[in-house]
C-alpha cells in the first residue's frame, strides 16, 4: 500500500504490475543480479511505460476533439438561441396586434353603444318633461279645486 511505484505501475523492489496483479519477472529477486536479467527488466519497463504513454496521449486526442467539438456548439448555440428569441417575439407582436386589434373593435363598439344610449336618455329626458308639463296642466290649482266644491 505504500510502496513506491515507477511510471509504469510496477512497484519498486515490489511485485505490482501495471494491471494491479503480481508479475513472477518483477518479484524481489536477489540483490546481485547479473546484467542481463537488469537489462531485461529495464526493458519490459520501458515497454510498459511507452504503452501508457501512447495510451494517455490517445485519451489526450480525444478529450482535445470532444473540447473542439463542445467550443464548435458554444460558438452555433448563441445563433440558435437568438433566432428562437427573435421568433417567439415576433409570435408575440402578431399575437399583441391581435389582441390590439380585438380591443379597438371592442371600444368602437362600446363608444357606438355609448352615443345610441346617450341619444336615448336625450329623447327620454325630453319625453319626461313633456309628461310632466301635461301633468302639471291636467291638474286643478288649488284655487280652482276650491270653486268647483260648493
Amino acid at each position: 500500500a505504500g510502496e513506491l511505484l515507477d511510471v509504469s505501475g510496477v512497484a519498486v523492489g515490489g511485485a505490482a504490475t501495471a494491471g494491479g496483479g503480481t508479475d513472477k519477472e518483477d518479484s524481489p529477486s536477489p540483490p546481485l543480479l547479473n546484467s542481463e536479467e537488469e537489462r531485461e527488466a529495464l526493458i519490459r519497463r520501458l515497454l510498459r511505460s511507452e504503452e501508457l504513454i501512447r495510451q494517455l496521449k490517445t485519451i489526450v486526442k480525444a478529450q482535445h476533439g470532444k473540447i473542439e467539438e463542445l467550443r464548435e456548439r458554444l460558438d452555433i448555440a448563441p445563433t440558435s438561441v437568438q433566432s428562437f428569441i427573435a421568433e417567439q417575439d415576433l409570435e408575440m407582436l402578431a399575437t399583441l396586434k391581435k389582441e390590439n386589434e380585438e380591443y379597438r373593435l371592442t371600444t368602437h363598439t362600446l363608444k357606438a353603444d355609448l352615443l345610441k344610449f346617450k341619444t336615448d336618455n336625450e329623447t327620454l329626458k325630453k319625453a319626461n318633461r313633456r309628461l310632466r308639463a301635461l301633468l302639471q296642466q291636467e291638474q286643478p290649482t288649488p284655487s280652482a279645486a276650491a270653486t268647483l266644491l260648493p
